[in-house]
């Protein structure tokens, strides 16, 4: 007669009333308390059986699992020995233990068992994926790929290929990430790569386009992005007026901020206001859409109106950069220098002083994912001056230096800080290369990532150095994709006009002109 998982537990513990050691009991009542989750009990009974059973490897398994549940890592791996010494042909308390070494910073432990559990040859496509997660775990990434190719040679299926295409990427190789990536049909991770790797922007228009009528928020936006990027002003306004036809909400909101840049990078100001002041309208406790209409509304000249919106944005966010400095800049422009300087000192001494701050944002938030003694040494010897500084905080604090007329600052931060960082920034991550610490700067702070070299070139347009500008953008020519260039080209055609070189201006237009660049928009 089948019996419930209740009525086993009640014989069970019937039967260790009168015989506390009965080992068939103890081992129904953790197996029972195992079925139905209750860990916490399961784990009191399998302990007690184990006292009396010290050969049973499963149990050693299932104790080893529990202890890494609860992060007892030292006791896990006691445990997987234990059962390994009883039998060393389990693939998966290899990988279990694998993964115990690596909690506990035993990277060579984690690697020698790994490799063991490679030479039992899992012919599970499951078991295979961990392997290589764990392969990655420790930075063994080309093995990993070993592993994963020679299984995908007698063995195609597409969370294997899903695997491989991820670690491709991971390394860099974009190339047979890609080739996957379209065996699988995954556009969306296509079009990252493409947009956010590669910087292949045609090619990421292609996929939007595709998908836009689909999925108009996924895809519409991106496509109106690289068009704005590119230069086609005029095409990624087209783009955005497909969502005129979506009447939700949030549609019109992100619709409208796009327009705003559009309207911004074409240097109409007061429609850029215009778009600004409808979102603010719409989202009054959104900080960001006073604080850009304080920005559009200042270089519209409508300093009154720069003030009123820069102080809506001030009551959400005291601490604002953007609306701090047309603060200033606005009490500046009407003759107010005291109201302007006081805002001034506040933004530069809030930029030279972020050293602290982020040292000690830091030590409270990233000390403990410092994996290595190297990776500590690292830590404490970081020249924190201007560690990963947003674009933002740059732009708005040398702004503040110009207005100030104090241009040998200027020049100090950029020696300091931007020239240092100008390939692509990599000096800055020496010691954010473990998984951990990578993870929660990507997901948890800095979210805008590193200063690019084109950034760079931009800020020093905004600050009308055009000559610091041109050397930037020149500089980084030949470093980005065939699509990237077209932007570079965009911007050296405009420094020049800027700089009223018109010759040079024409000459930079026959060379865009010449390896097959699309023109007609260089004077928008």
């Amino acid at each position: 007669m089948y019996k419930t998982i209740k009525e086993k537990i009640k014989e069970a513990k019937e039967i260790l009333s009168n015989e506390a050691e009965n080992k068939e009991a103890l081992k129904t009542l953790y197996t029972s308390y195992m079925q139905i989750e209750d860990y916490k009990k399961s784990k009191i009974y399998l302990e007690k059986y184990l006292k009396l059973e010290k050969n049973d490897y499963n149990a050693w398994k299932i104790l080893g699992n529990y202890l890494n549940n609860a992060n007892n890592f030292k006791e896990a791996k006691k445990a997987y020995l234990k059962a390994l010494e009883i039998n060393d042909k389990d693939i998966r308390v290899f990988a279990n233990l694998a993964r115990t070494y690596i909690e506990l910073d035993d990277r060579d432990n984690a690697y020698k068992t790994i490799q063991k559990a490679i030479e039992l040859k899992s012919s599970d496509e499951k078991m295979i994926i961990e392997i290589s997660n764990i392969l990655c775990l420790i930075n063994k990434y080309d093995e990993a790929i070993n592993l994963l190719e020679n299984f995908y040679q007698n063995c195609y299926s597409k969370s294997l290929t899903e695997q491989l295409a991820y670690i491709y990427e991971r390394v860099d190789s974009y190339d047979n990430a890609v080739e996957l990536y379209k065996l699988l049909n995954d556009e969306e991770s296509l079009l990252n790569i493409y947009l956010y790797s590669t910087n292949q922007f045609k090619e990421a228009a292609k996929i939007c386009r595709k998908n836009i009528y689909m999925d108009y928020y996924d895809y519409g936006y991106k496509l109106a992005d690289i068009y704005l990027f590119l230069g086609y002003s005029k095409k990624a306004i087209k783009i955005l007026n497909l969502s005129k036809y979506n009447d939700k909400h949030f549609y019109m909101l992100a619709y409208m901020e796009r327009l705003a840049k559009i309207y911004e990078a074409a240097k109409k100001y007061s429609k850029a206001a215009y778009m600004r002041e409808k979102m603010a309208n719409i989202d009054k406790k959104e900080e960001i859409n006073w604080a850009y209409l304080s920005k559009y509304r200042f270089l519209s000249n409508d300093y009154d109106r720069a003030i009123e919106a820069a102080k809506e944005a001030l009551k959400i966010d005291k601490d604002y950069r953007v609306p701090l400095y047309y603060l200033a800049a606005s009490y500046k422009k009407q003759g107010k220098d005291k109201k302007a300087y006081k805002i001034y000192n506040k933004l530069i001494s809030n930029f030279e002083n972020r050293a602290e701050i982020l040292k000690n944002f830091y030590y409270k938030n990233m000390y403990k994912y410092c994996e290595t003694e190297e990776e500590k040494e690292d830590f404490h010897n970081t020249d924190w001056k201007y560690e990963r500084v947003s674009k933002e905080e740059l732009l708005y604090t040398l702004l503040s230096y110009k207005d100030l007329e104090e241009y040998q600052k200027i020049k100090e931060v950029f020696n300091d800080y931007i020239y240092r960082e100008k390939d692509n920034n990599k000096k800055d991550i020496h010691f954010f290369e473990s998984k951990n610490i990578k993870t929660y700067m990507n997901e948890f702070h800095y979210n805008d990532g590193y200063i690019t070299s084109i950034e760079i070139g931009e800020i020093f347009e905004e600050l009308e150095m055009y000559e610091e500008a041109l050397f930037i953008y020149f500089d980084v020519l030949n470093k980005y994709s065939y699509d990237e260039k077209i932007g570079i080209y965009h911007r050296l055609y405009s420094c020049y006009k800027k700089l009223n070189k018109d010759d040079l201006a024409k000459e930079i237009l026959h060379i865009a002109k010449d390896i097959g660049i699309n023109t007609n928009n260089f004077d928008e």
